[in-house]
């Protein structure tokens, strides 16, 4: 007598195996998704702090000669250039009565992470410790939308700027 396995054993195990690994493909693909909108609102608020703490400070970037008036945090609109996940971090001095020039410290680009524009738009932190251009708390969220081969929820994080620049 012939020993080993026949055909629906093996089958069946492969057919096991096969699902075991479509599992862990994909909670690892809903691992990396929540990390990646993490990492996005951690830069995100590290961002944040650095333009308030280079505008409490009163420091001015090279080439501004002029009065610092604040540093700004812009999320901008979704374009055919742009991609959605896109901000920028500047210093604005004035060059002149009643001009001014603008100094792009970071601009970040996202692929894959959606980063909402908040209701205050540009959030301008003052310099000298004397607060924001906002009249009430805003959100800036981080969204990392589920495309079509992913089965879980879209995936979103939030970072709130109060008016006096606290920021959580």
């Amino acid at each position: 007598m012939k020993r080993g396995f026949s055909l629906i054993e093996l089958l069946v195990v492969i057919s096991i195996m096969g699902l075991l690994l479509i599992g862990g493909v994909i909670g690892y693909r809903e691992y990396a998704r929540r990390q990646e909108t993490q990492n996005v609102k951690r830069q995100i608020i590290t961002d944040l702090r650095e333009a308030q703490s280079n505008a409490s400070n009163g420091y001015k970037p090279s080439g501004c000669a002029g009065t610092l008036l604040g540093y700004g945090f812009e999320v901008t609109s979704p374009s055919s250039i742009l991609p959605p996940g896109s901000y920028e971090v500047y210093a604005e001095c004035e060059t002149g009565p009643g001009t001014s020039a603008r100094y792009n410290i970071i601009e970040r680009n996202y692929n894959s992470i959606l980063v909402t524009r908040p209701a205050t738009n540009p959030i301008i932190f003052e310099p000298l410790d004397l607060g924001t251009n906002l009249g009430s708390a805003v959100s800036i969220s981080a969204v990392n939308f589920n495309d079509w081969l992913d089965f879980g929820d879209d995936y979103t994080l939030t970072v709130s700027v109060s008016p006096v620049g606290e920021i959580r």
